[in-house]
């Protein structure tokens, strides 16, 4: 999951203590935001359709640290427009939020599973992939262990994704270039929700990036940059091991971090006159992608920890801090259709 997406749940496990007083306590500390797309030489790369529009992408780098044992080549990818693919992505989150002095118990979260259907329309001379996509099914599933509070605002949160569709454009280095949605935000949304921008970063970041240089098994490269989340900077690192190389397929290790300032969280579930903040948020993730350079979509899982401190109040309350650890695992999985 983002970690905006790790941001709705921090103002979820907050609401109920947003409206407890407590001693007020300055704001400070640092956030992070979901994957955004990154390139070398960044081109356009944007999130359009009525209230939805990301704009250019801040710059950011890909470093080839290693170029691992000959024979080494470039990797490219050969995009089929013959083969549709289908895409799944589930979820599955932990909470602890310690209270006092004492560690409160690890809370499971409601399990997200996400069903989308890419359609490849067609490849420029250049190995540009031109596909639509549409999401097909999205359902939270049932714990007894989760307050009602989360549970409701993540089912509001997932009901924003039906009858989402749109286009994108990769290339032949697994960049994506742009990534469109069909129809604007729901009216009162103020842009679109925590599930669709999971739904669109997944999307700007699906397929295994490849260096422009040749490669060979155990080659190591390393992409930096800053993401935008609203009014937050973020600072991103991946560092990508090829651990396998075929002819077709191969298997990539990738190691993530994130940092960046505070900012004020949004999303369903906060009690009326209810503020959360993000105070300070460390991000740390390990991944395994096993690609097909014929196909877009990656066998993919993704394992995180992010340690966060957020605060809260109600009207007529004061601030309380609430320091929180989420686990978050992320299954991908592509089909052919």
């Amino acid at each position: 999951m983002s970690a905006r997406g790790n941001g709705l749940l921090a103002a979820l496990l907050l609401s109920s203590a947003a409206c407890t007083p407590s001693r007020p306590e300055a704001d400070g500390g640092a956030a992070v935001s979901s994957r955004a797309p990154s390139e070398e030489h960044p081109r356009r790369n944007e999130v359009v359709g009525g209230d939805v529009d990301a704009g250019d992408p801040p710059p950011s780098t890909l470093t080839l640290l290693d170029p691992g044992r000959p024979p080494r080549a470039p990797l490219r990818y050969g995009w089929r427009v013959d083969q549709p693919e289908e895409l799944t992505m589930d979820l599955r989150t932990v909470a602890i939020a310690p209270s006092g002095d004492a560690q409160a118990p690890a809370t499971p979260l409601p399990p997200v599973h996400i069903v989308i259907a890419i359609a490849p329309e067609d490849v420029s001379p250049e190995g540009d992939l031109r596909y639509g996509w549409r999401v097909t099914h999205a359902t939270v599933g049932a714990t007894s262990a989760t307050p009602d509070a989360i549970a409701d605002g993540m089912r509001s949160d997932v009901f924003a994704l039906e009858g989402l569709s749109g286009r994108a454009v990769v290339d032949s280095r697994g960049l994506a270039r742009h990534v469109s949605v069909d129809r604007a935000a729901p009216a009162g949304m103020g842009g679109p929700s925590q599930m669709v921008e999971q739904v669109l970063q997944t999307l700007r970041d699906l397929a295994a990036p490849f260096p422009d240089e040749p490669v060979g098994p155990g080659a190591r490269w390393r992409k930096t940059g800053r993401l935008s989340a609203r009014q937050a900077e973020i600072t991103q690192t991946e560092t990508f091991a090829l651990v396998e190389l075929g002819e077709e397929r191969g298997r990539l290790r990738d190691e993530l971090a994130q940092t960046g300032p505070s900012q004020i969280l949004e999303g369903a579930g906060l009690p009326d006159g209810a503020q959360a903040r993000l105070e300070s948020m460390l991000l740390a993730a390990h991944a395994t992608m096993l690609f097909d350079r014929t196909r877009l979509v990656p066998q993919t899982r993704v394992e995180s920890t992010t340690t966060m401190v957020v605060s809260g109040h109600g009207p007529g309350n004061g601030t309380r801090r609430v320091p929180m650890v989420l686990r978050v695992e992320i299954v991908i999985a592509g089909a052919k259709r």
